[in-house]
C-alpha cells in the first residue's frame, strides 16, 4: 500500500472525533497518531517525527496559546505545521482570539473531507515555496525610498509612495498587529483626517503589487483587530 510521508497528530478530547479523523486520513495514506490531552501533544513533539498537528480549538484559548508558544519556541511553525480546527457554533467573541493564535492554518466546522485534505496538502513540506526562505527576517530586500521600489534578488517592483511606506512599516514590525488607526497614524500621519477604510483599499493594492515577489500572503488580516506582516512563510496552494 502507498504510504504518505507526512505524519499527522490528531488532538481532540473526544475519542469518536479522533477516530473519524483518523479514518479519513488513513484513507489518504497519512501516518496518524492521536492525543487526547495537550500534554500528550508536547510529549509527541519531543519524541519527534510529527509534521502536522490537527489542533482542536475546544480547549481554552489560554491553554492553546501556551502550547503554540511552546511549538514556536522549540520547533517553529515551518517545521511543524499546525491546523486549528474551530468548532461549529463557536461564540463570535472567540473568533478574534483564534485569529491571533500563531497557527499555520485554520479550518472551521462543518467542513468537507475534501476541504480538509486540500488544506493538509497545502501544509505539505513539498509545497513550500523554494524561492523564499521560511524565515523572512533573513530576507534580502532592498528598499529604495526615492524611487519607491522594492528589490528581491534580481526582481524589482515599483510601488506608490503610500504602499511603499506601508509595506516598509510592516516589514520593520514583523508579526505585530496594527489597527487601521495605527496604520493611518504611522503612514499617513497623526490627525490626517483620512477614513479608516482607506487602509483596506491600500492593503488590497499592496497585496496585488507584492504578488510577483510571492509576498502578498504575508500581509494578513487579523479578524476584529487589523493587519500584520507574518514573518513565517505563508504557504499557498
Amino acid at each position: 500500500m502507498l504510504k504518505n510521508s507526512e505524519k499527522i497528530l490528531i488532538t481532540h478530547r473526544d475519542k469518536s472525533s479522533r477516530t473519524m479523523l483518523r479514518y479519513l486520513l488513513e484513507i489518504e495514506h497519512y501516518q496518524v497518531t492521536e492525543a487526547s490531552e495537550l500534554d500528550d501533544v508536547r510529549n509527541a513533539l519531543k519524541a519527534g517525527n510529527i509534521d502536522i498537528i490537527l489542533l482542536d480549538a475546544t480547549w481554552e484559548v489560554t491553554s492553546l496559546s501556551v502550547l503554540l508558544d511552546f511549538i514556536v519556541t522549540q520547533f517553529s511553525l515551518e517545521a511543524v505545521q499546525t491546523v486549528l480546527i474551530i468548532p461549529e457554533g463557536v461564540s463570535p467573541t472567540l473568533l478574534p482570539l483564534y485569529q491571533q493564535l500563531p497557527v499555520s492554518h485554520q479550518i472551521r466546522r462543518p467542513f468537507s473531507p475534501r476541504d480538509l485534505i486540500a488544506m493538509l496538502k497545502r501544509c505539505s513540506h513539498a509545497n513550500l515555496s523554494k524561492s523564499l526562505p521560511s524565515d523572512l527576517s533573513e530576507l534580502d530586500l532592498t528598499f529604495d525610498r526615492e524611487q519607491c521600489t522594492l528589490k528581491l534578488d534580481q526582481q524589482e517592483i515599483r510601488l506608490s509612495k503610500i504602499e511603499f511606506d506601508l509595506f516598509r512599516y510592516f516589514f520593520q514590525h514583523p508579526s505585530q498587529i496594527f489597527s487601521r488607526q495605527d496604520l493611518l497614524d504611522a503612514v499617513w500621519g497623526m490627525d490626517s483626517g483620512i477614513e479608516e477604510r482607506t487602509v483596506d483599499v491600500h492593503i488590497r493594492r499592496l497585496r496585488r503589487v507584492l504578488k510577483p515577489l510571492q509576498l502578498d500572503k504575508q500581509i494578513q488580516t487579523v479578524h476584529g483587530a487589523g493587519y500584520r506582516f507574518c514573518e513565517a512563510l505563508v504557504m499557498t496552494a
